[in-house]
């Protein structure tokens, strides 16, 4: 197989996932996954290496997925953000006290939750 090469020239490890269902270990749920083959740059293998290794994750499809999910979160805040300045470029808006009020409530009752 020829290598592989980053936009930076590196060369990019080959990691694969031949895994087709089984349990996230954090969150326990179960879940069915798709066959594909993925590049990472040579520099990530490390990481990937040690986290397994750590057995913060069993395999490198764990590793990858959690990175994954955590892209779609930021995606999904990016969105929300951009709907919020499209509110305040309509005019939409709250006072900045009555914002910081709800914000300390809402964090008050997060807090309150994880101590239960």
């Amino acid at each position: 197989m020829a290598a592989v090469y980053d936009p930076a020239g590196q060369p990019w490890s080959r990691v694969e996932s031949r895994r087709h269902s089984g349990i996230d270990t954090e969150s326990a749920r179960v879940y069915t996954t798709k066959t594909m083959s993925v590049d990472i740059p040579a520099e990530l293998a490390p990481f990937v290496e040690r986290l397994i290794a750590e057995r913060r994750f069993l395999t490198e499809s764990e590793v990858l997925a959690e990175g994954l999910r955590l892209l779609q979160s930021k995606e999904t805040l990016r969105a929300a953000v951009g709907q919020g300045f499209a509110q305040l470029d309509e005019g939409n808006s709250a006072a900045a006290d009555t914002v910081f009020a709800k914000a300390e409530e809402r964090i008050a009752s997060i807090e309150r939750a994880g101590r239960a």
